[in-house]
């Protein structure tokens, strides 16, 4: 699950690396209640949907650490998903939201995908976005226009595409 409070906006990150390590404040899990705890539970049945639907392709909440340029303090950071197509060299990362929330566009544009061009170079990889949502509301207004996608991966290059998936 990726850890909404510990999710910033980066600025100019010098060096990233995929791990399998998880940092020692994610290893203490609480169980959370209310509209935390719903958001939580439809996270881990969309990641066994996404899983399913997409096999070895995709990598559930995957870690990542990295060192911005004015810092040389090490930072971490977890999308929840990357959805890779090695072949055409396509990467979607992917944001899990119960609701559709302005929160998503700027984890996925403001911070992983910093993250993740210095570990997939973007001379060799195209990147894409989705939202996976179980609610969308269209009153929720982003920078950019949003693409209703029947499955994750019809987002395409320069759309901030939305899946509504609801169990």
């Amino acid at each position: 699950m990726s850890a909404l409070w510990h999710t910033r906006e980066v600025t100019e990150v010098i060096w990233s690396q995929a791990t399998l390590n998880v940092p020692t404040f994610a290893r203490k899990k609480k169980p959370l209640r209310g509209r935390r705890g719903q958001g939580i539970r439809y996270e881990v049945r969309a990641q066994r949907y996404l899983q399913e639907l997409y096999g070895l392709s995709y990598y559930a909440s995957p870690w990542f650490k990295y060192r911005e340029h004015e810092t040389e303090m090490l930072r971490w950071c977890q999308p929840d998903g990357l959805l890779i197509d090695v072949e055409k060299g396509i990467l979607w990362i992917v944001e899990i939201k119960y609701q559709h929330t302005y929160e998503a566009y700027r984890q996925l544009i403001k911070c992983y995908l910093q993250v993740i061009e210095k570990s997939f170079p973007p001379e060799l990889w195209e990147f894409r976005f989705v939202e996976v949502v179980k609610w969308y509301d269209p009153q929720v207004k982003l920078p950019v226009e949003v693409k209703l996608c029947k499955l994750p991966h019809y987002a395409a290059e320069g759309d901030f595409g939305v899946h509504i998936w609801r169990p």
